[in-house]
C-alpha cells in the first residue's frame, strides 16, 4: 500500500470517526432538549389551566347568580364549561364548538371515577369545592385537559365540568420539536462539513510532505540515472579505446563521479533539514572576511567569463553569530547561480547593515527570473532550464540556501535587478535566537 493510499484510507476514518462522534453527541443533545421543551411547554399549558380553573371555580363558589360576560372571557379561550344542579344542566360552549359534547361529558365523568377514583357526594358533605384535573384522549383522538368539581353552594351541590381542547397545543408542541430536530441536523450536517475539512487541512501538511518525497525521490532518480549510464559507457569504452581515448572518458567518468557526489552531498543536506538535525555551528563571525573569501573564491572565474565582479560591504559591521560555513555555502550557491546565468555585465555581492539585521545580497545582469516562477525558485529541482542541457545545477542549490537561511531565523527573497537579472536578497539576525 503506497503512502498517497494509506493518507487517503487514514483521512476516510478519521472524518467517519468524526463524524459519527459529532452525530452522536449532537443527537443526544438534539433528544434531551426536545424532551425538555415537551416537558416545559406541556407543564407551562397544565399550569395555565389550572390557574384558570381555579379562578373559575372559586367565581363559582361565591356568586350566587353567574354572569355570561365573566364566564365568556373563559369561553373564548375554548373552555367548554357544564354546571350540574338538581339534574339540571347549564352549559357555556366554547368558542370552537366541541362535537358530541354531551356524550363526553358522561365519559370523562366514567373516567375520572373509574381511572382516578373521584365520588360524587351528595348533599350535606363537608367540602366546600372538591376537584380532580387530568388528560382525556377522545375516541376520534382529540386531547382534552379535563376538570371535573363538586362545590357546596349554600347547601347546595353542584358538580362542575370543564373541558379544554390541547390538540392544538399538542401540534404547536410537536412543531417547535421538529423545528428542534430540523436545526439539529442542519447543526450536525455542518459540524461534520466542518470537521471533514478540518481534518483534510490538518492532514495537508502530511500529504504535502507525502507529494513532495514521492517528488523528490523520482527527480533524484532521474539525476542520478543519468551519471550512473554516462559512467557505465564510459567505462565500456575505456575497455576497447586507445590510450589517449582512456584517459578521455576516464575524464568524463571522474567528473560525473564528482557531480554524483556533490548531488548526494546537497541531497543529505535536505533530508538532515527534513528532519530537523541540521544543525549549526555558531560563532562571532566578522562577515567581511566571509565576504572576502567568497571574492577570491569567484574572482577568476568572473574575469574568466568577461564579466564585471564588485562588492560592497558597510563599515562598522559588528560581529555576527553565524555558522561561518554554511553562510559561506549559501554565498558560493547565490555567486554560482549568477555566474551560470549572467552572460554579460556584471555580478555584484553586497554587504550592509540595518541595525538589526545583516542583509546580503548577490546581484547580476543575467536572464532573470520570471515573475511567475519568483515562488517557486527554492523548490527542489527547479531549474529555469526545462531541457536541463547544463548538467552543473540540479536544482537542489536554491532549496540549500533557503534551508540555511531558515535555520538561522532569517528569510531569503527574489528581486529583479533594475536594468535587468536578478537579486537574491539574504536577511539574518545578527544575533541569534
Amino acid at each position: 500500500m503506497s503512502k498517497i493510499t494509506a493518507y487517503k484510507k487514514t483521512e476516510q476514518k478519521l472524518t467517519v470517526y468524526a463524524s459519527v462522534f459529532i452525530s452522536l453527541v449532537i443527537t443526544i443533545i438534539g433528544i434531551l432538549f426536545s424532551y425538555l421543551t415537551y416537558r416545559n411547554m406541556l407543564a407551562s399549558t397544565m399550569t395555565a389551566f389550572t390557574n384558570d380553573i381555579n379562578n373559575i371555580l372559586v367565581y363559582i363558589k361565591n356568586t350566587p347568580v353567574i354572569y355570561h360576560n365573566i364566564i365568556n372571557q373563559y369561553t373564548e379561550k375554548n373552555y367548554q364549561i357544564f354546571i350540574e344542579s338538581n339534574d339540571q344542566i347549564t352549559r357555556f360552549d366554547a368558542a370552537n364548538n366541541i362535537a358530541d359534547s354531551d356524550m363526553l361529558l358522561e365519559e370523562v365523568k366514567a373516567a375520572a371515577k373509574e381511572q382516578y377514583g373521584f365520588s360524587f357526594t351528595g348533599s350535606g358533605s363537608a367540602y366546600v369545592i372538591r376537584h380532580i384535573e387530568f388528560r382525556y384522549r377522545g375516541m376520534d383522538h382529540t386531547r382534552f385537559y379535563v376538570s371535573i368539581a363538586q362545590i357546596n353552594n349554600d347547601n347546595a351541590d353542584l358538580t362542575v365540568t370543564i373541558l379544554y381542547p390541547i390538540t392544538q397545543n399538542m401540534r404547536e408542541i410537536f412543531r417547535t420539536i421538529l423545528l428542534i430536530a430540523l436545526i439539529t441536523i442542519c447543526g450536525d450536517i455542518v459540524l461534520c462539513t466542518a470537521a471533514s475539512l478540518s481534518i483534510r487541512k490538518l492532514l495537508q501538511p502530511i500529504s504535502e510532505s507525502y507529494r513532495k518525497q514521492n517528488d523528490f525521490i523520482a527527480v533524484a532518480s532521474h539525476e542520478l540515472k543519468t551519471p550512473l549510464a554516462i559512467i557505465l559507457s564510459s567505462l565500456s569504452a575505456m575497455t576497447r579505446s586507445n590510450e589517449t581515448e582512456f584517459y578521455h572518458h576516464q575524464s568524463i567518468a571522474r567528473d560525473e563521479c564528482r557531480r554524483m557526489s556533490a548531488l548526494m552531498e546537497d541531497m543529505l543536506c535536505l533530508a538532515q533539514a527534513d528532519q530537523n538535525v541540521l544543525t549549526l555551528s555558531l560563532s562571532e563571525v566578522h562577515i567581511e572576511d566571509i565576504i572576502i573569501d567568497c571574492y577570491n573564491h569567484f574572482e577568476r572565474l568572473v574575469y574568466e567569463k568577461g564579466l564585471k565582479f564588485h562588492v560592497h560591504i558597510t563599515d562598522n559591521i559588528p560581529p555576527c553569530s553565524l555558522d561561518r560555513n554554511k553562510i559561506m555555502q549559501l554565498l558560493i550557491i547565490l555567486l554560482d547561480n549568477a555566474l551560470s546565468y549572467t552572460r554579460q555585465g556584471s555580478i555584484t555581492l553586497s554587504c550592509d547593515y540595518d541595525g538589526r539585521y545583516l542583509l546580503l545580497g548577490v546581484a547580476d545582469t543575467g536572464i532573470g527570473i520570471p515573475d511567475c516562477n519568483k515562488k517557486i525558485v527554492f523548490d527542489r529541482f527547479y531549474s529555469s532550464d526545462k531541457s536541463h542541457t547544463s548538467r552543473r545545477h540540479q536544482g537542489l542549490g536554491l532549496s540549500i540556501a533557503k534551508e540555511i537561511t531558515d535555520i538561522h531565523k532569517g528569510t531569503i527573497s527574489i528581486s529583479d535587478t533594475p536594468g535587468g537579472g536578478t537579486t537574491v536578497t539574504v536577511s539574518l539576525p545578527l544575533k541569534y535566537r
